[in-house]
């Protein structure tokens, strides 16, 4: 039985089964924007923000529409549905027969892990700051802060992910965390301070009525889940850009990066990818290691070519755009002809 998956959105999330796309999201998910900007200064003052680190937390609106979707595909195509191992050579989930889905899903989440992400039950619900525990994780949040520094700075993504999120955590807190989660191989905890710092500037701007000159720390954000995507996790660029779609706007001419400022973001990633790789030279660690050939598929045909195949191309650095990549071109134009023959398509 072909199966589709619907992601509406994840970190890859994509552990239980097969790829989908049966309702593909509009222009409006990508142009859903903030406006912030008044004439009528009382409005803005109403507007004021207290920073306050209970409300900038490791939340974000799009991990909470974290949902998986199973459907029937009503699509002809020439996939070999459920028929493949784990081992063999494979484009779409889909093609995975159930021994090759459990691999699999045990592969992501042993990556997943390494990159500090951490689940709370069978549905693969990842930790989302206070809302959510995971089954090992309770015992983290008992511990104070210092002791909390100390296990994490031995290593323990989950210590980490705990410091960040306590209460009283100050943004220096916050930031020592994210930085030292990445020396030690972890994504999440940078693009969480990458949602952090572009909440910091946002409310910078808005308390200055418009006239802060914060645009490097949006730029910093940026910088942040750039390094997470330069590690594989390209879902932190994909939701840093829909955040900067809302808050950063103001600061740049065309109402999004052009070509200058996105080089500056590249230019800051890779002095902080350099400087990280300096600290865990330091700490015996080696180079990061490498993205797993099979899990960075899965990552790209699910993530990526859904969003190339929706037209947002120009907002994904070509780095991070598969070259000459027969696989992923085939599940572009898959997804693509999915798009156009969906029932509430255009």
């Amino acid at each position: 039985m072909k199966r589709i998956l619907i992601l509406s959105f994840t970190v890859l999330v994509v552990v239980i089964a097969f790829l989908l796309i049966g309702s593909a999201p509009t222009e409006d998910t990508r142009q859903d924007t903030l406006e912030i900007a008044s004439t009528n200064n009382t409005s803005i003052e109403n507007r004021k923000i207290t920073p306050n680190n209970e409300q900038i937390t490791l939340k974000t609106e799009t991990l909470a529409e974290n949902e998986i979707l199973i459907t029937e595909a009503i699509s002809n195509d020439d996939w070999a549905w459920e028929t493949k191992n784990y081992e063999d050579d494979w484009c779409h989930l889909g093609e995975l027969n159930d021994q090759g889905i459990n691999q699999f899903e045990y592969a992501i989440g042993e990556h997943h892990k390494k990159q500090g992400y951490f689940y709370t039950d069978a549905i693969f619900n990842p930790v989302v700051g206070s809302d959510l525990i995971a089954i090992d994780f309770e015992e983290y949040r008992s511990y104070g802060k210092r002791t909390l520094k100390d296990l994490g700075n031995e290593g323990d993504l989950r210590a980490l992910t705990a410091l960040f999120d306590k209460p009283d955590a100050t943004n220096e807190e916050k930031y020592w965390a994210g930085y030292t989660a990445a020396i030690y191989g972890g994504t999440y905890l940078p693009s969480m301070l990458s949602t952090q710092l572009m909440m910091e500037a946002f409310i910078e701007t808005v308390n200055s009525e418009l006239q802060a000159e914060n645009k490097s720390k949006y730029i910093d954000a940026l910088a942040w889940s750039y390094f997470s995507a330069m590690r594989g996790d390209i879902n932190a660029w994909k939701e840093i850009t829909i955040h900067f779609e809302k808050f950063g706007r103001q600061h740049f001419s065309e109402g999004r990066l052009n070509k200058e400022d996105l080089k500056t973001v590249q230019t800051k990633a890779n002095e902080y990818y350099q400087a990280l790789l300096t600290e865990r030279k330091k700490r015996n660690l080696g180079a990061f290691e490498p993205l797993p050939t099979k899990i960075k598929t899965a990552i790209q045909n699910t993530i990526l070519a859904e969003e190339i195949a929706l037209g947002f191309a120009d907002y994904w650095p070509k780095e991070f755009i598969p070259k000459d990549n027969d696989c992923f071109n085939r599940m572009v134009k898959w997804i693509e002809k999915e798009i156009e023959t969906a029932p509430n398509s255009p």
